[in-house]
This record gives structure tokens, sequence and C-alpha cells, in this order.
């Protein structure tokens, strides 16, 4: 009988290890796949929103994302207060607010006020573009914009480009390098359209920006 109840005990034992260590094992495999899927769920489908609350354009933004319960078709937007996190708006490659942008690549954005659609369509033709020009071994130069958050004329100016669905890099006449092509240029005011072939435009000049781009 004493054999018989160690054997059964060492049984039990080995029982009750291989469950527990079943049991390790999903949550395992359950915990990488939400990890997995998290990743999988911020490529292309979260949106980020800088919002300024003492700004009214902002706070139309929010208005309109409100009633759309912080949904832009496929995009769940995440509004981060600037007045908070002022590193947000470097970040995300803004100059003024409300200012969209994809959260997994910053240079997917879209600023100022404008109808839900109108945002939409400019993201996702920027973002048509990126997956378009995958194959280009990151050689395509983008035009260079420096600005200025409260410069009214730089604001029309980033308009103009999205509504055109032409991505350009967004520079602040803050930071090193937007001082550093004002300097090489000779120029003052904002903003500064650089071109990849050198050429540039001083100041909002629809005519002239078009020409450019024979749109």
């Amino acid at each position: 009988m004493a054999f018989n109840f160690r054997e059964n005990g060492i049984n039990i034992i080995c029982c009750v290890l291989l469950v527990i260590l079943i049991i390790v094992l999903i949550v395992c495999l359950c915990t990488n796949r939400d990890k997995f899927s998290d990743k999988t769920d911020n490529d292309d489908t979260k949106l980020v929103m800088i919002h300024l609350p003492t700004c009214p354009y902002s706070n139309k933004m929010m208005k309109l994302l409100k009633e759309n319960n912080f949904k832009m078709g496929k995009y769940t937007v995440e509004v981060i207060d600037s007045s908070k996190n002022p590193d947000a708006m470097r970040e995300y490659k803004g100059n003024g607010t409300p200012h969209f942008a994809l959260k997994s690549d910053p240079t997917i954005n879209s600023p100022g006020f404008r109808s839900i659609k109108e945002h939409l369509d400019t993201i996702n033709s920027k973002l048509s573009n990126r997956k378009g020009n995958n194959g280009n071994n990151g050689n395509t130069q983008k035009i260079k914009i420096v600005g200025r958050k409260t410069c009214p004329f730089c604001m029309k100016t980033y308009d103009l480009f999205n509504k055109l669905n032409i991505e350009f890099e967004n520079i602040s006449n803050e930071d090193s390098r937007g001082r550093s092509i004002m300097e090489k240029l000779g120029v003052n005011g904002v903003p500064v359209i650089l071109y990849p072939d050198g050429d540039h435009i001083v100041g909002f000049d629809e005519k002239k920006i078009r020409e450019k781009i024979n749109k």
C-alpha cells in the first residue's frame, strides 16, 4: 500500500505540474497574440489630432470629431492637447492647430480646419503615394516648406498643397533647419517653399505655386 500511495502521489504532482504548464503556455500565447494584434492595429488605422483649446478652429474641429465619435472613416482619432504636451507638435510634424497625422508615420498629415472628408482625402492620398513610392529606395525628394505656427499665409500654403495632394516636408522657422534654409536663401519672411531642383518661392502665391507644379 505504501508503494502505491507514493506512486499515486507522484502521478498527481506530475498532473498538477502539467496543467500549470499548459495554463502558462496558453497565457503566453494569448499575450503575444494581443501584442501582435495591437501592433497591426497601430500601423495605418490610428490618427493623432494635435489640439489647442485656445484655438477657435481647433475647437470647431473637436466638435466635428465628437459628432463622429472620434472616427474618421476607418481611422480612430487620438486627441493630444498641445498645451499639455508641447513636444507633440514637433513629433507629429505640425506647425499649427488643428493638425492630423498618421500615428505610425507623421509625414502622412493634414493640417487646418477642414471637413472630415477633406482630411480623409488628404490622408488617404498621401498614404497611397507612400505605398506607391516604396520601390524608389528612398531617393524621392520632397518639397520643403518653412513656416510659422501663427502665420495665416503659411496655413494657406499648407492647405493648397494638401488640396493638390502634393507631399511636402513641414519645417518650422524656429527650427535650426528652417533658420539654415532661410539664411542660405537670404530671406526673412515665411512661408518659404523650397523645391528639390533648388528653386524657391517666398510668400503665398497660388499662381506661382500652380505654375511650378503644373496644376
